[in-house]
């Protein structure tokens, strides 16, 4: 089936270029008088033709410009934390304070490092890891969690 008869058989009205994509307010399968199925069709339609005119962009750009643009290696997360989070509490209490907050196991691992926050590493590991492991399977966990964080992130410790 090719294009033409996919836009027949649904239906599908391409917009002319100039003309409007939506009407006031937001866009609904029933504010397009489409129903879901339809609207569906012609979303996956206006996408490809997007995707259609990125693709001839990229084509038609010339090399040197495509050589200049290159994805940032080794790019950090800034990431501010707050000693309210881990400050003066025990590591389980940090370790839920910082989990509530949404923060990745190698994140709060790094918070957890720090030296205010009591505990060993290995007993900090037990936070990550479900009980019956070896200590060292623990110890060795959190050292890996605290080494991906310091790739992955800068953490300023906010006051």
């Amino acid at each position: 089936m090719d294009e033409d008869d996919l836009k027949q058989q649904n239906e599908i009205i391409p917009v002319e270029s100039g003309e409007p994509l939506h009407h006031d307010g937001e866009v609904t399968p029933q504010s397009i008088g489409y129903g879901l199925e339809k609207f569906a069709i012609v979303l996956k339609y206006f996408c490809g033709e997007v995707l259609k005119g990125a693709q001839k962009a990229h084509e038609d750009t010339p090399p040197e410009i495509l050589n200049a643009i290159k994805p940032v290696k080794n790019a950090r997360i800034s990431v501010n934390v707050s000693p309210s989070l881990w400050a003066g509490k025990t590591p389980k209490a940090a370790y839920d304070a910082l989990k509530a907050k949404g923060m990745a196991d190698d994140l709060v691992a790094y918070v957890l490092a720090r030296p205010q926050v009591d505990g060993s590493k290995t007993d900090k590991g037990k936070l990550f890891l479900p009980d019956g492991s070896d200590d060292s399977v623990y110890l060795k966990k959190f050292n890996g969690l605290i080494e991906r964080a310091a790739q992955r992130y800068t953490v300023t410790f906010i006051k």
